[in-house]
């Protein structure tokens, strides 16, 4: 019965997690809906083997957005471009929002069982985190928010990119390599490390939403 639970919850925050990505883009969810969930329910097995069978929690982060980055690509016909700054955007906006949930239930003195990966804590920390995801997502779509400077696929994967390009996409390099490095000092460094690194997440979530604008305004 955990595999299921763990399963499904997992593919709903991976779901979310590609709606955001949809809404912030301003693209149609529905058309794409089948892909999506594919793609969602592929990384929540990731993640359970990577967890639960393997127990190598640290992998899993860097192995859900590499799964993303090449399912958009291949199911989605996303170019490799913005199928990297797209999954990066997503995996930073996600984990903001399970940051502040989680400061959220600190404030409030609400203590969950986090002892386990299938434990009732986490479980109800993860439905937490995706209601706030889904209210975002469609206050997004309520008040037509984000960008649209990201046409809706499929895409020419065979263009060249320019200079400015080239630069975004070093910097969603690095940003892929903080998400593996949030995952590891969360699990060595305790507190002091998730805060210390969540910070520096948000400014580089700042940062790509302020390239998005720029771009969105050319």
């Amino acid at each position: 019965m955990n595999v299921i639970i763990y399963l499904l919850l997992g593919t709903v925050d991976i779901f979310l997690l590609m709606t955001l990505i949809f809404k912030v883009f301003r693209w149609p969810l529905r058309q794409y809906a089948r892909e999506t969930l594919i793609i969602a329910f592929l990384c929540s097995l990731e993640s359970y083997l990577s967890r639960i069978v393997f127990g190598v929690p640290e992998v899993d982060l860097i192995l859900q957005n590499i799964i993303i980055l090449v399912l958009m690509r291949v199911l989605l016909k996303v170019n490799f471009y913005y199928a990297l700054t797209l999954s990066v955007i997503g995996s930073f906006l996600y984990s903001e929002i399970a940051y502040i949930t989680y400061n959220l239930f600190a404030l409030f003195h609400i203590e969950l069982d986090f002892s386990t990966p299938t434990s009732a804590g986490v479980y109800f920390m993860q439905i937490s985190v995706q209601v706030l995801a889904a209210l975002l997502a469609f206050l997004l779509y309520k008040f037509n928010l984000g960008f649209s400077f990201v046409s809706v696929p499929p895409h020419d994967s065979k263009r060249r990119f320019t200079p400015k390009e080239k630069m975004n996409l070093i910097i969603s390099c690095v940003a892929v390599v903080c998400i593996f490095f949030t995952v590891y000092v969360a699990i060595n460094y305790g507190t002091f490390g998730i805060n210390a690194i969540m910070v520096l997440e948000f400014i580089a979530l700042l940062f790509l939403l302020y390239i998005a604008r720029k771009q969105d305004a050319i």
